[in-house]
């Protein structure tokens, strides 16, 4: 048997390993509280924000420090009432 004109024998090729991200270069795409609640409603947002923003990593993250704030006021108005 003869080979068609322009093909060559190849090489079979290795195969690639699918490059995993590092626990560091996942921490550097970390989504903010905002970005990773944003899709829910109402009491689950809440809940959702609660959760993320109790994470050490969001402490400063202002989307925190406005629900932080928004509770404590909250929960100031039912001392008063």
């Amino acid at each position: 048997m003869s080979n068609p004109i322009g093909s060559e024998a190849r090489e079979p090729r290795e195969p690639v390993a699918l490059a995993r991200p590092t626990p560091a270069a996942a921490a550097n795409r970390l989504m903010p509280p905002s970005e990773t609640c944003k899709d829910r409603v109402f009491l689950s947002r809440q809940l959702c924000l609660q959760e993320e923003c109790a994470k050490p990593m969001f402490l400063t993250s202002q989307t925190c420090i406005r629900f932080r704030e928004d509770a404590r006021l909250r929960e100031d108005s039912k001392i008063r009432n």
